[in-house]
């Protein structure tokens, strides 16, 4: 133990301590935090290794999810009575990139894209053509080809792009071919 006087202004020390104990045990233990996870598929439909407890978070790393929830973060949480995952949102932005083949007439094609393949289906109704951000380009081609998107359109659950294309071989012609276009679309 320390021996120490203490006077108006200053603390004088006639000991050095040889050990010092600092005690934080004190009060009962308490519920853990919450926690992450991470597996493969819905934490619902899945085991995760562990006891939940309310606020703990998952995220699904199984990129083939039956039911496109690749990379949904849930949480534990209780609802109606019970204690159940929900679905809270997806990490990262929904995007789609693909290599499809458009046959091209008089300089036009029309390429058509399941919305759900690029977000899940609860989202599609919310979703305008302004909302779609596409880019694309001729893949492997040996002449100059130049393609843009006219128009977007949504039908039937499609996105659908109307591409126009010219190609350069001396001189500028609309193209009349089929190629690959590599297509990638984000959403914001």
């Amino acid at each position: 133990m320390v021996d120490v006087i203490v006077s108006a202004p200053e603390i004088t020390v006639l000991k050095v301590p040889t050990s010092v104990d600092v005690s934080v045990d004190f009060g009962a233990t308490g519920q853990r935090g919450s926690q992450w996870f991470a597996g493969m598929g819905n934490p619902n439909d899945v085991v995760i290794g562990q006891t939940p407890i309310l606020f703990d978070m998952y995220i699904n790393v199984l990129p083939s999810d039956p039911n496109g929830e690749y990379l949904y973060i849930y949480q534990y949480q209780y609802v109606d009575g019970l204690n159940t995952w929900v679905s809270l949102a997806k990490a990262g932005e929904y995007s789609y990139a693909y290599n499809h083949s458009a046959a091209f007439t008089a300089g036009t094609a029309s390429v058509s894209i399941p919305i759900t393949s690029i977000v899940p289906s609860d989202v599609v109704s919310s979703l305008t053509e302004s909302n779609f951000i596409v880019t694309l380009g001729p893949e492997q081609s040996t002449d100059v080809v130049v393609a843009s998107v006219a128009s977007k359109t949504i039908s039937a659950g499609n996105l659908v792009l109307s591409i126009k294309a010219a190609k350069y071989d001396g001189t500028w012609a609309s193209l009349a071919e089929t190629i690959a276009l590599g297509i990638s679309i984000r959403v914001v």
